[in-house]
C-alpha cells in the first residue's frame, strides 16, 4: 500500500509556515505544522521524528490528520471515545510513574503500562513523551494546590494558627512535600520547551498567592497582625523567598537545611506582620 504523499499549493504552505513560526500558536500546532512541510520535503517519517523530538506514530497521525482536514485537522481534538475522564486518568498514570521512575527515566510504554492502554491512545493526547510528563506534573501540582486550599480553608481555624500551618506545609520534608518541590524543579526544566504552559504555571503561581494574601488579610482584620500596605505584594515576595530556599533544600544543599529554611521564612514574616516569630513555629 503506497504511502499518501503531501503535496502543497503555495497558499498552503503559507498558511503552514505561518502557523511554524507565529508567536500566538502552541507550540504543540506550531510543532504539527513543521510535520508537514517536512513530509512535504520528502522527509522519512523517522527523520521527522528524529528532528521534531516527537514519536513516529505521531509524524503518521498529522500527516493522515492533515490530509483529511488540512490546516483544522492540526488541532486538537478528542473524539473517536476520548474523554476528560480518559484524560485524567492518563495523566494520574503518568505522575505516578514519573514519581516512582523520575522523569528521564520514564518512557511513554511504562505511562501506558501503568495505565492499562495502548501507547497510541497515549499518543492521541499527547504529541510526545515530553508532553506528556510536563502535564502530568502541572496536574500534579494543581491537585496538591487544590488538597492544601482545602486544609487551610476548610474550617475556622484562626489567621495566626493558618500561617503557622501554611510554612509547616511547604517546608520540604521527606515524602510528598518533597516529591512535589522536586516535581516542580523538573517542572521548571522542562516546561520552557512548551512557552504556552508559562500561562497555566502563572496561574498555579496565583493560586498560592491568593490563598496566602487571604490568610495575611485574614490576620490583618481579626487584629491578630499588623498591617500591611499590600497583603499580595507581601504574599508573592514571601513565595519567591520560600521557592528559593525550597528548591535548595529539596535538592539536598549542605548551605541551605530545613531549619534554615524555617528560621528564614518564620523570620521574614514576624518582622512584616508585627508578631513573635516563635508563634510561627511548630514544636
Amino acid at each position: 500500500m503506497a504511502i499518501p504523499r503531501i503535496v502543497l499549493t503555495d497558499e498552503q504552505r503559507a498558511e503552514l509556515k505561518a502557523a511554524a513560526a507565529s508567536s500566538t500558536t502552541s507550540t504543540r500546532m506550531a510543532t504539527r505544522a513543521r510535520i508537514v512541510l517536512a513530509l512535504e520535503q520528502n522527509w522519512k517519517v523517522k527523520d521527522v521524528a528524529q528532528a521534531l523530538g516527537v514519536s513516529a506514530p505521531t509524524v503518521t497521525l498529522w500527516r493522515n490528520r492533515y490530509l483529511e482536514n488540512g490546516l483544522d485537522g492540526l488541532a486538537d481534538r478528542h473524539d473517536g471515545g476520548g474523554s476528560d475522564a480518559e484524560l485524567l486518568r492518563l495523566l494520574d498514570a503518568a505522575e505516578r510513574t514519573v514519581s516512582r521512575r523520575g522523569f528521564c527515566e520514564t518512557r511513554i510504554s511504562d505511562i501506558a503500562f501503568e495505565a492499562g492502554v495502548s501507547t497510541s491512545l497515549i499518543m492521541y493526547y499527547f504529541d510526545s513523551r515530553q508532553e506528556t510528563l510536563v502535564r502530568a506534573m502541572l496536574h500534579a501540582n494543581r491537585r496538591a494546590a487544590s488538597r492544601f486550599e482545602d486544609e487551610l480553608f476548610g474550617g475556622s481555624t484562626e489567621a495566626m494558627h493558618r500561617l503557622a500551618t501554611f510554612i509547616e506545609r511547604i517546608v520540604p520534608a521527606k515524602g510528598s512535600r518533597l516529591d512535589e518541590y522536586l516535581l516542580e524543579l523538573d517542572l521548571l526544566a522542562h516546561a520552557r520547551q512548551y512557552p504556552e504552559f508559562v500561562n497555566i504555571w502563572d496561574e498555579h503561581q496565583r493560586r498560592w498567592i491568593d490563598g496566602l494574601a487571604r490568610i495575611i488579610e485574614d490576620g490583618i482584620t481579626a487584629g491578630v497582625f499588623g498591617s500591611v500596605a499590600d497583603a499580595q505584594e507581601l504574599a508573592q515576595s514571601a513565595l519567591a523567598m520560600i521557592d528559593g530556599f525550597g528548591f535548595q533544600v529539596a535538592m539536598g544543599s549542605t548551605i541551605v537545611t530545613r531549619a534554615t529554611m524555617i528560621t528564614a521564612v518564620t523570620g521574614y514574616f514576624a518582622m512584616r506582620l508585627g508578631i513573635a516569630q516563635s508563634a510561627l513555629i511548630r514544636k
